[in-house]
């Protein structure tokens, strides 16, 4: 974590299938969030990429 409103993460996605996955985020107090269909893979291996919507929150 970054700061209390971003995240950063690295992923290891070698071996995984292309296509959308879910975004799920867990707080260390218990609490979670998740962004279905969060982002797309395409073309792993060996080069990743990764196609990540903008994705704000307001309080």
């Amino acid at each position: 974590m970054i700061d209390s409103s971003t995240i950063q993460a690295t992923f290891d996605f070698r071996g995984q299938p292309a296509g959308q996955w879910d975004v799920v985020v867990r707080n260390p107090d218990g609490g979670t969030g998740t962004l279905p269909r969060g982002f797309t893979l395409q073309s792993c291996p060996p080069t990743c990429f990764i196609y990540l919507p903008v994705v704000s929150k307001t309080p």
